[in-house]
């Protein structure tokens, strides 16, 4: 038999089959790939991205541990301490110049300033029982006296200037009339306010709340809830035995309430309080206390800033002079000074 070469031999079937599979791998490993790929790549984006954030937090840290410095907030201390210091040595000079120049009367405010601004310094205690005994204020002048020799500072030996003071402080009694001053002394001359009465923590009493070298004061503060929308603040004062009160005007008690909003900011009250008198006749006689209750509107939660109560500042004054504060929290005291003459707004 003899064969034919006129047409090629066909492909045999397993060849197609086999070069079909090869072509099936190779898309299958690329589908394979591509999943990988995009399963991978999301995860790698994203531990860049959290040590980027911890790269930032690192550095916000870094930030915040370098600030402040120290030298700098010392500096800032020490630029205040020495404004204040300043502010005091104008106020020594404005009293000096009004003592020289005969008026006594008007050399007393800037000393009562000037103990606001330090009001732990015996020196100015001195300078104002002088004032107050040129004056005839004789019980005021003692009153001070007596808290200049309670003081500790002026009780340590350690401290010459405060013995040269504390020996001028127990002539002047004797020549007051006093045969042993130093047994005399208050026996609430370093006591301080009651928790609910509260005071700045430096301010000294005798033992019915009176502050010493004043001749009235605020015995009691009592806030308690009114009608619904409203607080009710009673306040208690009382004169000191050696003062009269000949006219009921001369005595003036301002209360001031302040609120708060969301941001933390204080203000003062914008509501109108009522002012009642809860013991006719109000002459201060007979050693009584003189009750005054004063009706505060709380603030209506409402508006962009809605307001909340924070608390009080109270003062009494006596012909027009500061005598005695209350707040509460008593910080307000301290944030919200209370000038020593009347006609003098708050701060």
């Amino acid at each position: 038999m003899t064969a034919s070469s006129g047409h090629p031999l066909p492909k045999a079937p397993a060849e197609r089959t086999f070069v079909f599979a090869v072509a099936l791998l190779v898309i299958v490993a690329l589908i394979q790939i591509a999943a990988v790929i995009v399963a991978v790549a999301p995860n790698v984006r994203l531990d860049r991205l959290v040590a980027t954030e911890q790269i930032n937090e690192n550095q916000l840290v870094a930030t915040a541990v370098e600030q402040p410095v120290p030298a700098e907030v010392s500096a800032a201390v020490a630029a205040r301490e020495d404004n204040v210091n300043q502010q005091i040595n104008l106020l020594l000079d404005q009293a000096d110049a009004f003592w020289e120049a005969g008026k006594i009367e008007e050399s007393l405010q800037p000393l009562m300033e000037a103990s606001r601004l330090r009001p732990d310094e015996p020196m100015i205690w001195a300078s104002i029982a002088r004032t107050q005994r040129a004056l005839g204020r004789d019980a005021q002048a003692m009153a001070y006296l007596h808290r200049i020799l309670a003081d500790p500072k002026v009780q340590d030996p350690s401290h010459p200037d405060y013995e040269a003071l504390r020996q001028h402080a127990q002539a002047e009694l004797v020549d007051m009339g006093l045969a042993d001053p130093s047994a005399v002394l208050p026996e609430a001359a370093t006591r301080t306010a009651s928790a609910t009465s509260p005071a700045p923590a430096n301010t000294m009493r005798d033992e019915v709340g009176i502050p010493i070298g004043s001749v009235m004061g605020i015995v009691e503060t009592r806030l308690q809830d009114g009608e619904p929308g409203t607080k009710k603040l009673r306040i208690a004062t009382k004169t000191s035995a050696s003062v009269e009160v000949n006219d009921p005007m001369d005595v003036q008690t301002m209360v001031y309430f302040f609120e708060q909003n969301d941001h933390g900011d204080i203000m003062q009250t914008q509501s109108t309080v009522s002012p009642e008198w809860l013991s006719p006749p109000i002459d201060w006689k007979n050693s009584e206390p003189e009750l005054l209750e004063v009706l505060y509107p709380l603030p209506e939660g409402q508006g962009d800033q809605p307001l909340q109560y924070y608390g009080y500042v109270v003062g009494v004054y006596f012909k027009g002079e500061l005598q005695d504060v209350r707040a509460e929290p008593p910080s307000l005291a301290e944030q919200f000074p209370l000038k020593f003459q009347l006609n003098d707004e708050i701060q």
